[in-house]
């Protein structure tokens, strides 16, 4: 038996070093396990769910395990006399005899040493039991018809199943039943048992029992091989003359008292004491009936992770259980020091050293990798691999990629940053409108000129960077605001100038201001922070550049420079410089890509890519959608600005001893509202205290739907988190429907509920919403992508357009190697859904009356015509030409000079001679004539 003051003694030790932040799940019962030490019966009621009082008869010897939402208060006595005790949860307690007394004395973990802290169901019903399927096997030597040993093995395992039940919630279900044909030759259990597990599948079950009527037990001694937490096959004998159906009994309790994580211990009264089988004595004869006190805490710790977890392997189990289970197995290894059993399964609940190698990767289905070079990303159509492991493969894409040796950037001193997060470093130094000489139109545009390097060695670079100004936020020429705060200007001399609008000239920026319009030069302006954009138009706009069909993988780059980028596939290329023979080589790898905003591509040095995110266009980070409301307050009187991809410290995502890479830091309480699309269908994210919190922090997190009248609806609420040992998994979260909703993401300290021992004080409440993501409908993106594809033309501002029978075009992401501009990703139109008319009413002046079409052709494709109708009349028929090698093509030209003075009906149809046809579309408007 054990002894209490050395096992509290033990596990208040391991208290200490784990602290607040042993257990943590998102959970809907916790157990209490009452044991009856002494020598008289012990009566004792206590409040269970809904407020239910439930009344104990608990004889010596015997313990009860208790499903409790809460911390409990209960009554006991012996005789007459009432004490009156509040328990912790996740603990054991024994009734101890003390003269003429009794006491209830805790001998594992107290609340402050890391017990779970929950929320009540909300229908106020313990929670189901958690259910294991089983299939169950016999072999071929098996003598018994099937209908008869089917019944037997069916009514046992059941028996079995119903007292497993009794102890802790789980319940072994039988989903199959089969033969299998064992290896005669096999002499010995141990092939037996190997033999069982490699010919025998469990599916549809979780776990494959096998009764072998091969192996002839002798003196009632039953084999114990090892059996794993969570393994996926057992094997026992069959029943016979030396080893009879209560012998089989005993032993399926023992072997799936392991699979449930109960390991080896000292108190000779319990089915898991290493003896059973093994001295030729039953243990109901011995007086073992059940299983022992912490064994029971042991397998109620695991039935909840599979009942909440779905857990199936020990790297399923939440980190704070494995830590709690890790002090448990160690105080049970010191009582049975000979015991290999126990230190096996300590060390399956251990999480692995690993050693920081310089790049990990996620894929899209949690599994992570660490390895010290990624491999054959030289090319655009190579197959890179971190560690032998495709990054892309087609049925499980990586979800991001990471340098470990490159820091994270700080935010550069001075930048460009768009809407959506993106970054470029830099100074804004020009603004050109977009109109070139030969009618020929580009969006308007920033020039940025950077510092960090955005060619290959081998190309001369560039002067400066042209950005859309469509997609800017805010304006960095010297730092000097924390955050953004739209339609704010701050001035080199400390003043701040609030604004309606803002209009950029060739080197200085004008304001509307209520009391009118004020000019400020470039060098005058420390800050500039433009009118909030709708986040969503922004996104779409920004999607119908980079994959115009909602095919292509976006990607988010981050440099050891500061510049966060957003690209494509469609917009992407990888590239090596220098010898044939050192293309291999990663110190040479450059990887191009030309976010939307940008009209030239970056080429970015391999080894200056610290992080590479990955999405499809209907995955969007929500860390990419600016909250438009935003609360916080902290007892402590600090403001703790919550952050993108950071926690609220700056520092990187971090809980549950995992790095996160995009996400939300915020300091309870904390509550951020977002704006939601008609195309989102379900949110997502995991969530747990920041790393920084340690031990410390105490706080309980939910999610709302916010509606245009009325309450907000609950999505989630969490249990008490204490500490940062583990995440939760909200799950997905149904928002289909949410038409002009928003998401609330609160979270709140807990000052009237927080345990003893917790922080007294909000300040180690320091909270991570990590991998938040939204899930759109795939359709109805690609709608919304498609109507907005012909307001990416800017040669075709003020011009209606459609497609067929659409308001859209498709456009087409091609990479221009000719013009005068440089090399380039350019959006041509297709002609995939046949003609495509632009239309509108023109007043044609005497100075004004040629039509200048700006179009061509790449060379490989198929060719195009423009039909050009005045008044519902055909006029011209011009055949798009081919863009030549080195410089754009004259542009076409119409005289409308029979119209002067008149206001007449344009329609410009682009006709493909195929499917595959594609014209790039530079110009259409109305210039003068060239002077003779």
């Amino acid at each position: 038996m054990f002894s209490s003051r050395l096992l509290r003694i033990a596990l208040l030790l391991a208290a200490a070093a784990i602290g607040l932040s042993a257990c943590l799940a998102r959970l809907d019962a916790a157990v209490v396990v009452l044991a009856n030490r002494g020598n008289k019966t012990v009566r004792l009621a206590l409040r269970s769910y809904g407020g239910t009082v439930v009344r104990y008869s608990l004889g010596p010897g015997k313990l009860v395990p208790v499903q409790v939402p809460d911390r409990v208060d209960v009554t006991f006595a012996v005789g007459e006399k009432q004490h009156h005790q509040q328990l912790d949860i996740d603990t054991i307690y024994y009734f101890v005899e003390k003269a003429d007394d009794i006491r209830l004395e805790q001998i594992t973990f107290p609340q402050s040493g890391g017990g779970l802290w929950l929320h009540v169901n909300a229908d106020g019903r313990p929670p189901q039991a958690a259910v294991v399927p089983v299939k169950l096997l016999v072999d071929d030597e098996q003598p018994a018809v099937r209908r008869t040993w089917e019944k037997r093995l069916r009514e046992q395992f059941a028996a079995v199943s119903k007292m497993i039940e009794r102890y802790c919630r789980v319940r072994f279900q039988v989903v199959a039943v089969g033969t299998w044909e064992s290896d005669n030759a096999a002499g010995d259990f141990a092939r037996l048992n190997d033999d069982f597990r490699r010919k025998v599948s469990p599916d549809p079950a979780w776990l494959a029992i096998g009764f072998t009527s091969q192996f002839q037990a002798k003196n009632r001694t039953a084999p114990h091989l090892p059996v794993d937490p969570f393994a996926t096959h057992l094997l026992v004998p069959d029943a016979q003359k030396e080893f009879n159906g209560s012998d089989q009994f005993d032993l399926l309790l023992h072997q799936l008292g392991h699979y449930l994580g109960a390991v080896h211990c000292a108190e000779a009264d319990s089915v898991m004491h290493p003896s059973l089988g093994r001295q030729g004595q039953s243990p109901h004869q011995a007086g073992r009936v059940g299983y022992d006190p912490i064994n029971t805490l042991v397998m109620n710790l695991m039935g909840r992770e599979i009942r909440t977890r779905q857990a199936r392997t020990p790297a399923d189990i939440s980190r704070g259980t494995r830590q709690y289970l890790l002090t448990i197995y160690s105080e049970m290894s010191r009582q049975l020091p000979g015991d290999r059993e126990v230190s096996r399964v300590a060390a399956l609940m251990k999480e692995p050293v690993l050693k920081r190698l310089q790049y990990t990767a996620a894929w899209s289905d949690g599994s992570r990798l660490a390895a010290d070079e990624v491999g054959s990303w030289h090319d655009t159509n190579a197959r890179p691999q971190l560690g032998g492991r495709a990054l892309f493969d087609a049925t499980n894409p990586v979800r991001w990629l990471v340098n470990n040796q490159l820091p994270p950037a700080e935010q550069p001193a001075a930048m460009v940053e768009f809407v959506g997060g993106d970054r470029l470093p830099g100074r804004v130094v020009g603004f050109d409108g977009g109109l070139e000489s030969n009618g020929c139109r580009l969006d308007p545009h920033l020039l940025v000129q950077t510092q960090i390097g955005l060619n290959r060695p081998d190309k001369p670079a560039p002067r400066h960077v042209r950005v859309r100004t469509r997609w800017i936020s805010r304006i960095v020429w010297q730092r000097v605001a924390d955050h953004y705060l739209p339609q704010t200007l701050f001035s080199r001399d400390g003043r701040r100038f609030h604004f309606r609008s803002a209009q950029f000239g060739p080197d200085s920026v004008r304001l509307l201001r209520e009391e009118g319009i004020r000019e400020f030069s470039l060098g005058s302006i420390a800050e500039l922070h433009l009118p909030a954009v709708d986040p969503w138009e922004a996104y779409f706009d920004q999607l119908a550049v980079l994959s115009p069909d909602c095919s292509a993988r976006l990607v988010r780059l981050e440099t050891v420079d500061g510049l966060r980028a957003t690209g494509s596939a469609e917009r992407f290329q990888a590239s090596a410089h220098g010898p044939q023979k050192d293309h291999h080589k990663p110190d040479n790898w450059y990887h191009l890509v030309q976010p939307a905003w940008s009209l030239e591509p970056l080429e970015l040095h391999h080894p200056n890519v610290r992080l590479r995110c990955y999405f499809m266009p209907h995955e969007v980070p929500l860390s990419r959608i600016r909250p438009v409301a935003s609360r916080q307050q902290s007892d402590l009187g600090g403001i703790w600005h919550w952050r993108r991809d950071r926690n609220v410290q700056g520092e990187p995502l971090g809980s549950g001893g995992r790095q996160y890479q995009w996400g939300l830091g915020v300091h309870a309480m904390s509550e951020l509202e977002f704006p939601l699309t008609d195309c989102v269908r379900a949110f997502r994210t995991r969530l747990g205290l920041s790393q920084r919190a340690g031990r410390g922090g105490c706080v309980s997190a939910s999610i709302l739907l916010g509606q245009a009248s009325g309450q907000p609806k609950s999505l989630y609420a969490s249990p008490l988190i204490l500490g940062s040992a583990d995440t939760l998994d909200t799950g997905p979260l149904p928002l289909e429907g949410s038409s002009g909703a928003r998401l609330i993401l609160r979270v709140d300290p807990a000052h009237k509920t927080r345990p003893k021992g917790a922080d007294p004080l909000d300040i180690g409440d320091i909270f991570d919403w990590l991998q938040p993501r939204l899930e759109l409908d795939p359709a109805m993106l690609r709608a919304e992508v498609f109507r907005r594809a012909p307001r990416m033309v800017p040669a075709w501002q003020g011009w209606k357009v459609v497609a067929g029978d659409t308001q859209g075009v498709r456009l087409v992401n091609y990479w221009d190697q000719t013009g005068t501009s440089g090399h380039t990703y350019r959006l041509l139109v297709s002609g995939a859904d046949g003609p495509v008319t632009l239309s509108r009413k023109l007043r044609i002046e005497p100075l004004r009356d040629l039509l200048l079409l700006g179009v061509s052709r790449p060379p490989q494709v198929a060719s195009s015509k423009i039909e050009v109708r005045l008044e519902g009349q055909s006029v011209e028929q011009l055949d798009v030409p081919v863009l030549p090698s080195t410089s754009d093509p004259e542009p076409l030209a119409v005289s409308l000079a029979d119209y002067h003075g008149r206001r007449i009906a344009v329609e410009l149809i682009q006709r493909p001679q195929d499917a595959k046809s594609l014209v790039q579309w530079r110009a259409a408007t109305l210039v003068g004539r060239p002077a003779e």
